[in-house]
C-alpha cells in the first residue's frame, strides 16, 4: 500500500493555488529530507535555544512575581508600622495631655497652697505685730507712768520741801502711786 500511494503521488499532478507541482520520487526525497532537517532543527533549537530560554523567562518572571510578593509584603509592612506609629503618637499624645493636665492641677495646687502659706504667715505677722504694739503700749505706759511718778515726785518734793514732813510725804506719794495703778491708759 505505501507504494501505491507513493506512485499515486509520482504519476499525479496536484495543482496548489495556481501552482503546478509533481510528486516524483526526486521531490519525495527532498521532502523527506526537508522534513527531517526540519525535525532535527525544531529537536535541537528547542534543546539549545527554546529551553534555556524558557527557563530565563521562567527565572525571570519567578524573580518578577518574588519582588512583587516582597514588594507587596514590605506594603502590608509599612501599613502595620504606620498603624503601630499612629497608635503610639495617640498614645503619647495622651500621655502629654495627662502630664499637662497632671502638671497644670499640680500648679493649682501649689499656688492655692502658697496662697494659704501666705495668709497664714501674713496672720502670723500680724499676731506678732499686735503682740509688739501691745508690748511697746505696755512699756510706754510703764515709762509714763515712771516719768508722771518722777515729775509728781519733783513737784511734791518741792511742795513738800516747803510745807510737809518726811512722814506725810511717804504717804502721799503711795497714794499717787496707787491712784496711777488704778487707773487705765
Amino acid at each position: 500500500m505505501g507504494a501505491s500511494l507513493l506512485g499515486i503521488f509520482t504519476n499525479e499532478v496536484m495543482l496548489l493555488e495556481g501552482f503546478v507541482i509533481k510528486f516524483d520520487k526526486d521531490f519525495i526525497v527532498f521532502l523527506v529530507f526537508q522534513l527531517l532537517n526540519t525535525a532535527i532543527l525544531i529537536g535541537l533549537l528547542t534543546r539549545l535555544l527554546y529551553k534555556p530560554v524558557q527557563k530565563f523567562l521562567n527565572n525571570r518572571s519567578e524573580r518578577i512575581r518574588s519582588m512583587i510578593d516582597r514588594a507587596e509584603e514590605d506594603s502590608a509592612r509599612a501599613a502595620e508600622l504606620r498603624e503601630e506609629y499612629e497608635k503610639k503618637m495617640a498614645a503619647v499624645t495622651l500621655e502629654r495631655d495627662s502630664i499637662l493636665a497632671k502638671a497644670h492641677e499640680s500648679g493649682l495646687r501649689r499656688e492655692e497652697q502658697i496662697v494659704q502659706n501666705a495668709k497664714k504667715d501674713a496672720v502670723e505677722i500680724l499676731a506678732r505685730v499686735d503682740r509688739d504694739i501691745e508690748l511697746e503700749r505696755e512699756k510706754a505706759k510703764d515709762e509714763i507712768k515712771r516719768q508722771i511718778a518722777e515729775v509728781s515726785v519733783l513737784i511734791a518734793g518741792r511742795y513738800i520741801n516747803s510745807a510737809i514732813d518726811d512722814n506725810e510725804q511717804k504717804r502721799i506719794f503711795d497714794e499717787a502711786m496707787n491712784g496711777l495703778e488704778a487707773s487705765q491708759w
